[in-house]
């Protein structure tokens, strides 16, 4: 079905638009309908407008202006497309132009907010009328930058003819990447208000900017916040003489900057704190105690100990949750203690890496962990191979856990809280395990809920807002169960012997506040059904948000491990860590990689986080490790294409991990 385009008629210089659509679909009482289009890494609650139409026999008349359809108000620094819809509240069909059209059309410049612009467009494929919302275009230039004196100098220089700088607020700042190569930001320094002018000079202390919030290495890129009563706007100076940066360096006591220029010309300041070692002299090893002879900086500390900090990954970079203290002498900056190996191990787990530091204490209660350097490349084994210390990749010592996983007893039936990733193993067709059932009974699945929605107050759950969805009965069950949080009571009278946990919704979707403490997932089932449609005034939570997204999850973690517990054992947990795949094999098996690189990326690293706090609280669950697997997607996946679904190997992997750890069991 078509609704076609007969006359559009459009003002760039007021916003007006008038079209006359041909309508032989719906009859009775239609409406015109702005649709925001959907972000698929980033889903949020439908946004629209309704226009009533005129009608005129089979002719449907409609004029309003570009303002009335977009709320200027706050708009993102992104660019954002809204398609045009005739719709009769039921169904909706996209508003076409005739095949041949090929017209481009001018910016029309928001007045109610003068940081955006907008044009019709019509798309490629369907050739349907869409609005294309972008930020202006204002060229920014830094000049004469310098590092002196602990000080940042630059001239910044402003240009564009698409916008009045001087109706804005413009500041100099610096946005903190949320990891090296992941470009979503966290953290903001304001530099310097350039005022009301196309030229500003900045200069800020260094040492005053990080003094006191520099982690070991962090990534500053140099922005120009634009700012109006609507919203604002962040644009990349770009380094006009290259060859300046070349020379901006600056090292103090606490941390070294270094400018770097990128590939597009913009500018980042790395930050690296400074590298001060704790020295190893000599390290020896008698009956599982390990004896450290060293040297620290005299620095005038007035406390020592050795700390011991549990390594998980968390992209490119290391997080520490479990650490371990223990009170050491030092007299004239030497050191010289014993400490037994199952002291500065907790939980220990198969190849666990635990980073050995000695923490400096002041007067004050500050401190600094300085690493155990390895002057010498000794390497030790514990007397009953429980463990090992060994010189990690940066020269300091670590480590390393030799003991296999703790065992329970030989039990079969197991509940899945999780996604595909956890409940496709337990599928009988022959992509996946179809002999499964000789092994194992799968008798409960929570199906793509997220802990911050299970952990939460419950939601009133009307049928009738789920059953015209075309869904199936297990997924409306499954939004039901997400809805009414009967997941504890579910799974305690299901009684596993094993809960298989993934937690891949709780990385790469979001959630949505329906009041102060009750909260449902927003997954690939929600957006299918009228309750989601009809959904006005809610708040969405996204991990983009990633300070306050993980303190909310870690708060809701925390109840969900209280109220879990009740039901079953940490060590009858088994956490399933999967994660996204960059490529896929195609129909003539060609390896090909997904277009959609910086969100698996991201993705992946918010999974690390999530598993790593996930693991500092559950530290005795089993773990089925899946993260650096040989498979790849495949495109004929039962349930299709994507950086989500693997090849059928995976899933017989899986369910042979699986196997060990029973087995394992089993044998005790």
């Amino acid at each position: 079905m078509t609704v076609e385009l007969k006359t559009f008629i459009y003002n760039a210089a007021t916003g007006d638009i008038n079209l006359e659509i041909e309508d032989n679909t719906f009859g009775g009482n239609v409406e015109l309908l702005w649709q925001k289009r959907q972000d698929s890494s980033r889903l949020g609650l439908y946004e629209g407008k309704y226009f009533k139409c005129n009608k005129e026999g089979e002719l449907l008349k409609i004029s309003l202006n570009i303002e009335d359809i977009i709320e200027t108000m706050n708009l993102e620094d992104k660019e954002i497309m809204w398609d045009c819809f005739l719709t009769n509240r039921i169904s909706k069909i996209g508003v076409s132009f005739k095949e041949h059209s090929e017209n481009k059309y001018p910016y029309y410049f928001l007045k109610s907010n003068n940081l955006f612009k907008i044009v019709p467009y019509i798309t490629k494929g369907s050739k349907t009328l869409a609005l294309f919302l972008r930020p202006v275009i204002i060229n920014v230039s830094v000049n004469n930058m310098s590092l002196i004196d602990s000080k940042i100098n630059g001239k910044i220089e402003i240009d564009s003819n698409e916008l009045e700088i001087k109706s804005t607020d413009c500041t100099i700042c610096l946005r903190k990447r949320e990891c090296k190569d992941i470009f979503n930001y966290t953290d903001i320094i304001d530099l310097e208000t350039i005022n009301n002018d196309e030229s500003g000079i900045f200069e800020k202390s260094i040492n005053h900017l990080f003094k006191d919030n520099v982690d070991d290495s962090e990534y500053w890129d140099l922005f120009l916040k634009i700012k109006n009563k609507s919203s604002n706007i962040f644009v990349k100076p770009i380094m006009n003489n290259q060859n300046q940066l070349e020379s901006l360096k600056m090292t103090n006591n606490l941390f070294s900057v270094e400018t770097i220029t990128n590939n597009d010309k913009s500018i980042t300041f790395c930050i690296k704190r400074n590298k001060v070692n704790a020295v190893v002299t000599s390290v020896m090893e008698n009956n599982n105690i390990l004896s450290f002879k060293g040297e620290v900086p005299n620095n005038g500390y007035s406390a020592y100990s050795l700390v011991s900090k549990h390594r998980r990954e968390a992209g490119s970079t290391f997080e520490y949750y479990d650490i371990i203290e223990k009170h050491i002498n030092i007299i004239n900056s030497t050191f010289d203690f014993e400490v037994p190996f199952n002291e500065i191990v907790r939980n220990p787990q198969e190849k666990d890496i635990w980073d050995l530091f000695i923490r400096c204490k002041d007067k004050d209660g500050g401190y600094t962990d300085l690493p155990l350097y390895a002057q010498y490349k000794t390497k030790l084994i514990a007397k009953d191979h429980s463990a090992s210390l060994f010189i990690n990749g940066f020269g300091y010592y670590s480590i390393w856990v030799n003991i296999n996983r703790k065992s329970s007893e030989n039990v079969t039936k197991v509940a899945v809280m999780g996604t595909c990733y956890s409940r496709n193993a337990f599928n009988t067709s022959e992509y996946f395990n179809p002999t499964y059932k000789k092994m194992y009974n799968c008798i409960y699945t929570q199906f793509h809920s997220n802990i911050i929605s299970l952990a939460s107050e419950k939601v009133n759950f009307d049928t009738e807002d789920f059953t015209q969805s075309g869904l199936k009965e297990s997924d409306i069950n499954y939004i039901k169960t997400d809805f009414e949080k009967s997941f504890f009571d579910n799974l305690n009278k299901a009684n596993p012997d094993y809960l298989i946990i993934d937690l891949y919704v709780d990385a790469c979707r979001e959630v949505i506040q329906m009041n102060e403490n009750s909260f449902i997932t927003l997954n690939y089932l929600l957006p299918q059904t009228n309750f989601y449609k009809k959904l006005q005034g809610k708040k969405v939570i996204s991990s983009y948000d990633i300070n306050n997204y993980l303190e909310l999850w870690k708060k809701s973690l925390k109840k969900f491990i209280d109220k879990l517990l009740l039901i079953i054992p940490e060590d009858k947990i088994i956490l399933n860590r999967g994660r996204l795949t960059y490529k896929y094999k195609d129909h003539n098996n060609n390896i090909i990689e997904f277009p959609e690189k910086n969100l698996i990326k991201r993705n992946n690293y918010i999974w690390d986080r999530l598993e790593n706090y996930f693991l500092y609280l559950l530290p005795n669950v089993k773990i089925i490790e899946m993260r650096n697997t040989n498979y790849i997607g495949y495109y004929k996946h039962p349930f299709g294409k994507s950086y989500a679904h693997y090849e059928s190997g995976y899933y017989k992997e899986f369910l042979h991990k699986l196997n060990q750890i029973v087995l394992e069991d089993k044998s005790r």
